[in-house]
């Protein structure tokens, strides 16, 4: 009577351990799933933050670079604005200029 009793309980035994175990392997892979779920998010979410991140540097760097053409060419046209006034200057300085202005008066 008392293997009985020994047999029954290590029969109960046995059977709350395998089903702890399979609610711990239930658990384990529901953990799992949602851990390379969150994971997953994450990671697409970072991705998507580093892509707006890098339009926003490429549209900054063409700014930039825009900007920088823009002076550059108002340089120039402020140099050749210069160098008109230069030579204009000159030419009514020059004896050339009052023959013009004579001759178109007469």
């Amino acid at each position: 009577m008392i293997d009985a009793l020994f047999d029954e309980t290590k029969i109960k035994v046995e059977s709350i351990m395998s089903e702890a175990l399979q609610r711990s392997n239930v658990i384990m892979d529901e953990s799992e799933k949602y851990s390379l779920k969150r994971s997953e998010e994450t990671l697409s979410s970072y991705t998507e933050i580093a892509e707006i991140e890098s339009r926003k540097e490429v549209s900054k760097s063409e700014i930039d670079t825009r900007m920088q053409l823009l002076k550059l060419k108002e340089a120039y046209v402020e140099k050749v604005f210069e160098e008109s006034c230069k030579k204009l200057e000159e030419f009514t300085a020059s004896a050339d200029y009052r023959e013009i202005m004579l001759e178109s008066i007469y």
